[in-house]
C-alpha cells in the first residue's frame, strides 16, 4: 500500500479523505489551519506548491546541522531503549517491536517539523496516560490517514 502516487511531479493522496479528518480541518478547528490542508491532505497542484514552500526549509543539507545534535539525542536514547528490551534468553527483540519503530520515528517526525520532542521512548515517560494516549492517537491518525505505507513498514533509513 502506498500514501501516494510519486508518478507525476503533484501526487495524489490516496488515503487521506476521511470525513473527521475534513470536519477537523475546515470546521472544528478551521482558525488553526487559516485553508492550509498540510502536506499529508493535499492534492495535485496545491501539494506541489506547498512542498516547493517547504522543501527547501526541511531538506537542504545546511538545515540539518540545526537538527543533528537534537536527533542524535532521540537515535541515543532509541538505541539505549533497543538494549533494555530483547529476550534475555533468546536476545530476540519483542513482538511487538514495530511500535518501537514508530516511536522513534514519530519522535523523529516531530523533531523535525516542530522542534519538539514528545517523550514517546523514554520508559518513565510510556507511563504518564498523557504520553500514552498521545502514541495511541498519532498511530491511529496515520493508520487512518495512510495505512502501513506512513510509518514503520515502509520505513527506509538511509
Amino acid at each position: 500500500m502506498r500514501a501516494f502516487s510519486s508518478r507525476d511531479r503533484v501526487p495524489i493522496a490516496y488515503h487521506c479523505e476521511t470525513i473527521a479528518y475534513e470536519y477537523h480541518r475546515e470546521k472544528h478547528r478551521r482558525s488553526f489551519f487559516q485553508g492550509s490542508d498540510g502536506i499529508i491532505s493535499t492534492k495535485g497542484e496545491k501539494w506541489g506548491s506547498f512542498r516547493s514552500a517547504i522543501n527547501p526549509v526541511l531538506m537542504h543539507p545546511k538545515k540539518a546541522k540545526i537538527y543533528l545534535p537534537k536527533m542524535c539525542k532521540i537515535n541515543t536514547e532509541f538505541g539505549e531503549r533497543i538494549g533494555e528490551i530483547p529476550d534475555p534468553k533468546t536476545l530476540k527483540v519483542p513482538e511487538a517491536f514495530e511500535d518501537e519503530i514508530n516511536r522513534w520515528t514519530l519522535e523523529s517526525i516531530s523533531m523535525v517539523a516542530h522542534d519538539q520532542q514528545l517523550g514517546l521512548i523514554n520508559p518513565m515517560n510510556r507511563k504518564n496516560p498523557v504520553t500514552k494516549k498521545l502514541f495511541v492517537t498519532l498511530i491511529e491518525f496515520f493508520f487512518v490517514n495512510g495505512g502501513d505505507s506512513i510509518l514503520a513498514t515502509n520505513l527506509e533509513i538511509c
